[in-house]
């Protein structure tokens, strides 16, 4: 073996072991009065990641205590950045957020750990940006790397008070049969009561807001209404030549908020990024459910 290829199979293994933590996440945030029109704004913004149990560990101990807990490898912190023009981050007064994360839920059945971290910003009434969480490490098992996760903030006034995003929420692993038609429900929430909330898929161009995951489900149908994914998995086929009996996909969707029904321009955006699991429908179990 030549000395290049062996400096690029080194490189390979490096990237192979570094791309293998992610399981997915979402951002939102809110003003902590919604009311208060001074500038700066005060706002909230709610991150929650969930990653590798191995890589992630996580135990009943630090939930109950509190404790924030982090990448056991190279104890890296989740970063969220001003993605926007350096004019448009620099007027907002946004500040770059590098925070650990406090463990809420885990399973080692599934090899996943969920946690959470709350910030405060300071932002200039008025100011439009988008933030985004990062990284290239997806879960090995998604056959993808790069993840992203981008939020859209505008603390304009409307009607006198300042707009609050959406929330979403879901399992952070849907469990699939192959072949078998399935609904991946995700629930979204908006605070501002009079306004129409929609789902889509996340796009890579633009802002990037998903990596390499973007429309990671073949065929997938999206309901912008009730956040409803129907779907027909089936295992990849790269799975299949490599004798697996399960596939791992990624959901990457985005919910905005709008003024009014007839209405294209969001107020805000939101990630919510999940992992379904296909495998075959084991022998001897049931096909219709109780």
């Amino acid at each position: 073996m030549s000395f290049r290829v062996w400096i690029l199979f080194l490189l390979q293994l490096v990237n192979i072991s570094l791309a293998d933590h992610y399981k997915g996440g979402t951002l939102s945030w809110k003003p902590t009065n919604p009311y208060s029109l001074t500038s700066p704004v005060e706002i909230i913004i709610t991150e929650r990641h969930s990653w590798t149990f191995t890589r992630y560990s996580c135990d009943n101990n630090i939930i109950n205590t509190f404790g924030v807990y982090n990448d056991t490898q190279n104890a890296t912190t989740a970063t969220i950045i001003c993605i926007s023009s350096t004019a448009t981050c620099t007027s907002s007064l946004f500040q770059n957020i590098s925070s650990r994360l406090y463990c809420t839920d885990f399973t080692t059945g599934l090899q996943i750990s969920t946690g959470t971290h709350y910030t405060k910003q300071y932002l200039a009434i008025n100011s439009i940006i988008d933030v985004a969480s990062r990284g290239a490490a997806w879960a090995r098992e998604t056959l993808t790397n790069e993840w992203s996760l981008v939020t859209h903030i505008d603390v304009t006034p409307i009607s006198g008070k300042i707009n609050t995003s959406p929330v979403t929420a879901s399992l952070p692993i849907f469990q699939l049969y192959n072949n078998e038609t399935s609904v991946i429900q995700i629930l979204i929430a908006d605070w501002d009561y009079d306004q129409v909330v929609r789902c889509r898929w996340s796009y890579q161009y633009s802002l990037d807001e998903c990596g390499s995951t973007c429309f990671d489900l073949p065929n997938a149908q999206l309901n912008s209404v009730d956040c409803a994914i129907t779907w027909t998995p089936v295992l990849r086929s790269a799975d299949i030549a490599n004798g697996l009996t399960q596939s791992t996909y990624v959901v990457a969707i985005t919910v905005e908020d709008f003024v009014n029904a007839s209405s294209t321009t969001p107020l805000s955006s939101v990630p919510h990024q999940i992992l379904v699991y296909v495998s075959y429908r084991p022998t001897n179990t049931c096909t219709t459910r109780p």
